[in-house]
């Protein structure tokens, strides 16, 4: 297995802690001790990944993630990703992770509702 296989798979770990098991404890092994998180209402560091993690516990508890793909390069990791909050709110999401000694060290977020209707066949995946 390779370095961009290993850390796709932590990515994958790290999103589900996060977005479907509300583990957050499991997902905080996966940061780096200088974790950037670059989302306008976020600080830098660990305990602004709390911070994120304390709202993230609000989310409906039907919240659900499904990693679509997952792409790497060097020690960046994307993933393209389809979160749904039924009855019928769903967007499109698009992370990349940059990793540092095994960690993930930063963090960049896109996120865009799907509309119900598209002029284009492909949708959003």
């Amino acid at each position: 297995m390779t370095r961009q296989d290993i850390h796709k798979e932590i990515v994958r770990e790290f999103r589900d802690c996060l977005g479907n098991r509300k583990d957050f404890g499991a997902a905080r092994k996966y940061l780096a001790p200088t974790y950037i998180r670059h989302n306008p209402p976020s600080n830098e560091g660990i305990e602004a990944f709390e911070e994120c993690a304390g709202a993230c516990k609000k989310d409906p508890p039907d919240l659900t993630n499904e990693v679509i793909r997952v792409l790497a390069d060097g020690d960046y990791v994307v993933l393209h990703v389809h979160s749904f909050e039924p009855p019928d709110i769903h967007v499109a999401v698009v992370e990349i992770y940059r990793f540092e000694n095994g960690f993930i060290a930063e963090q960049w977020d896109v996120a865009q509702i799907i509309p119900a209707t598209s002029s284009c066949p492909d949708r959003m995946f």
